[in-house]
């Protein structure tokens, strides 16, 4: 029998185009965007699953963000598997489909829903704590830039505008500091000029 979390989430999993019958739900992870679940079923040998309630508040238009992540995951998936990966699945995102072939389900509150195969054994860090965690971070992001390399920008939606504009960023931080809308400049002055002095290196990365 589905636990209550489960039986509160079947209807939304049930038009995702998943194997097997979800037994289990509880929320996964600790993001503070997207509300994350991970889905257990009765299947002993085939995949489990994490289900995603998408903060569309944040994400305004969830079609192009889903098109994005899938063009990305296969992007990389090809690669790996050109590598001669025997365990593409299990280094990459897979977004499941709903029943209906679409990359999201949209339910009749408005919420913005998606399925991504779960892989196991995995753990992420909110927090840097040590050296090796740094490196092995830094050396996780250089690969996954270049297998990107050789995409095209252009098949890319911009989802959020201007959000990795820092010029942009910069202007809306020298707006907020002059209109000081919370009276509180004065208190972070050496924050304010922390950025301030270093502004032109990040208009250059």
């Amino acid at each position: 029998m589905p636990n209550n979390k489960a039986a509160e989430f079947l209807p939304i999993v049930n038009f995702f185009a998943i194997k097997g019958k979800a037994v289990d739900i509880e929320p996964f992870g600790s993001g503070h965007i997207n509300d994350t679940y991970r889905i257990c079923t009765d299947l002993e040998e085939g995949p489990n699953y994490m289900l995603q309630r998408i903060n569309n508040h944040v994400f305004k238009n969830v079609e192009h963000l889903m098109q994005n992540i899938a063009l990305v995951c296969n992007h990389i998936k090809h690669k790996l598997i050109g590598q001669n990966e025997k365990d593409a699945e299990g280094k990459v995102l897979t977004p499941v489909p709903t029943k209906n072939g679409d990359l999201f389900f949209k339910d009749e509150r408005n919420n913005y829903w998606r399925i991504f195969i779960l892989i196991e054994n995995t753990k992420s860090y909110d927090i840097v704590e040590t050296i090796q965690q740094a490196r092995e971070g830094g050396r996780a992001f250089g690969n996954f830039q270049a297998m990107l390399s050789d995409l095209n920008p252009l098949d890319v939606h911009e989802v959020i505008p201007n959000f990795l504009n820092i010029a942009s960023r910069l202007r809306d931080f020298r707006d907020a500091i002059n209109k000081n809308m919370a009276s509180r400049v004065d208190e972070v002055r050496s924050e304010i000029d922390f950025i301030q002095e270093r502004e032109n290196k990040m208009n250059t990365i």
